[in-house]
């Protein structure tokens, strides 16, 4: 993983959604997942910006997501795993184009059960 360019990444490329799920996400995530949020920051990633966010179940109190991803610059081995709390951080499997010309990968997170 390139720090430099993932941090340059977020500061001028990353585009924000503003669907209602996103918009709750990004509420959320930096109260609800702190650790989750001081750990992203150490990779250069800024949590408010997802590249995707694939909801499920969403109730009046919360939105569950069954995934949320996010771009880092340079390839990480497939492989690469690690658990902060009830969250799973992966290599995305699959994900939507990214029209970036350098090398990436896409993390995936899960679960993410965001309250309202």
């Amino acid at each position: 993983m390139n720090l430099d360019k993932t941090i340059l990444y977020y500061q001028k490329d990353a585009e924000v959604c503003d669907c209602g799920y996103c918009k709750a996400y990004i509420q959320g995530v930096k109260s609800q997942y702190k650790k989750l949020t001081d750990y992203l920051e150490t990779c250069g990633i800024d949590v408010t910006k997802p590249f995707e966010a694939y909801p499920g179940e969403e109730s009046d109190t919360h939105v569950c997501f069954h995934e949320v991803q996010y771009v880092v610059l340079g390839k990480l081995n497939q492989d690469f795993k690690k658990t902060i709390g009830p969250v799973t951080i992966s290599v995305a499997s699959s994900h939507p184009t990214c029209n970036l010309k350098e090398p990436f990968s896409i993390l995936s997170i899960s679960p993410i059960r965001i309250n309202k």
